[in-house]
């Protein structure tokens, strides 16, 4: 039995030591694979956005693409509620049709009523001054509804107005600092320029100066070098100048694209917040409404019944039968209601259900324009970027870090080489 159980651990130990020896020997051998790599293979890596800035048309086209993108995605978002507002408000307009319907109805059998010759003085009186009580009730009801409406609207046109005066100032800071950093840039620019050109001259114009102050001011060369050295000076002047008019020029239309791109940024901003505030209006507003018509509804019923309550009570076979055409006039009105909102309901599932399916497709459609700008965008500087990394000796280059091997940024190199492109086009 001892024996049986040593060899067994004998056996275990041993698969552990080989399993240890296996691992030690992978680890080993995927550091050697990495440092060969690491060694041998130099990978580039580009950054397209930073390239895109240097084509601010197709930039503005897919921000233009992705801005439309959010307002459909925001519109799928708020599809339901916005179907669901349109429906009440339809709902509404149905509603009131009906209660003017059943309004008209009241009026004529109350009229029946109180001027039934059946009916004793004392219960038309009191039908009177219920009536009165009611329109009262009515009347300051209406009252507190509108100035609770009108306390919504200045509430939500101060909070709306707030909100894009905000928003305004955020766009304008925002677009101020990219102008001063685009100017700050240009003279940057400018100032490399300068020194370049004073550097190419330098050499030219010591030595005139030496051949100024070594020849005596009565030499007839004397003069012929001063030419030389203004005409040299003139020229420095002149491709100076030529630079900062040709750089004012880039950095005006630059500004005037950057003022664009704000600008057209603040209005899709401002018209969602407006948006926003419209839909938030109009929900409180058909809220307070819905209050509204509750309580006159609620009032009406209660008049009714306590109008016909004073038929029911009585045997007189006329009163009995205007009791009975109420009852079954609300029956019919109220069957209507409900074929109504059975239909509109019906209606809007099918409204919505075309609508997200639309909105969908109008997103695929937007997300396919982007792809392709964005594919043409990169098939347009693919060249550059390769001529860069066969000047690097690159085998291999991405759009982002994805290793971490060594790799080179090869970014700056494209946008140099790009630029130099467009301006011997020009």
């Amino acid at each position: 039995m001892n024996y049986c159980k040593n060899n067994k651990k004998t056996k275990i130990n041993q698969i552990l030591i080989n399993n240890l020896l296996f691992l030690f020997l992978i680890s080993i051998l995927l550091i050697f694979v990495k440092n060969t790599l690491a060694s041998n293979i130099e990978i580039g890596i580009v950054d397209t956005q930073k390239i895109l800035s240097l084509f601010p048309e197709v930039k503005q086209k897919i921000y233009e693409i992705e801005n439309r993108i959010e307002q459909k995605n925001k519109e799928l978002k708020n599809l339901h509620k916005t179907m669901e507002l349109k429906f009440i408000s339809e709902m509404e307009i149905y509603m009131k049709k009906l209660s003017k319907k059943r309004e008209e109805f009241e009026k004529e059998i109350q009229q029946k009523i109180i001027y039934s010759q059946d009916l004793n003085k004392e219960i038309k009186t009191k039908i009177e001054n219920l009536k009165k009580q009611v329109e009262k009730q009515i009347e300051e009801k209406k009252k507190t509804t509108e100035q609770k409406i009108k306390m919504i609207e200045k509430e939500i046109y101060k909070s709306m107005n707030k909100d894009l005066q905000n928003i305004k100032e955020g766009y304008y800071k925002k677009m101020e600092l990219e102008i001063d950093k685009q100017i700050a840039k240009s003279k940057k620019e400018i100032e490399e320029h300068k020194n370049q050109i004073q550097e190419i001259y330098k050499n030219e114009i010591v030595n005139l100066n030496l051949k100024i102050s070594n020849t005596s001011i009565y030499d007839k060369d004397r003069e012929e070098i001063m030419k030389k050295l203004q005409t040299i000076k003139q020229k420095q002047e002149d491709l100076i100048k030529e630079k900062v008019e040709q750089t004012q020029k880039e950095v005006y239309k630059k500004i005037e694209e950057i003022q664009k791109i704000y600008e057209e940024e603040y209005k899709i901003k401002s018209k969602e917040v407006i948006q926003d505030y419209e839909t938030k209006y109009k929900q409180q507003v058909i809220q307070i409404t819905k209050e509204y018509n509750d309580f006159v509804s609620k009032l009406e019923q209660e008049y009714n019944k306590t109008v016909l309550s004073f038929l029911k009570n009585t045997d007189n076979m006329v009163n009995q039968e205007i009791y009975n055409q109420y009852t079954q006039k609300m029956s019919t009105l109220q069957e209507e209601f409900e074929r109504i909102k059975k239909n509109l309901a019906e209606k809007y599932d099918k409204l919505m259900f075309d609508k997200f399916n639309k909105l969908n497709e109008e997103i695929q459609d937007l997300e396919k324009q982007k792809d392709n700008l964005i594919y043409q965008f990169e098939s347009n500087i693919s060249n550059v970027i390769k001529q860069v990394a066969q000047e690097k000796k690159l085998k291999y280059v991405f759009s982002k870090n994805i290793t971490n091997y060594k790799v080179i940024d090869i970014t700056d190199d494209c946008i140099k080489k790009i630029k130099e492109i467009k301006n011997k086009s020009k």
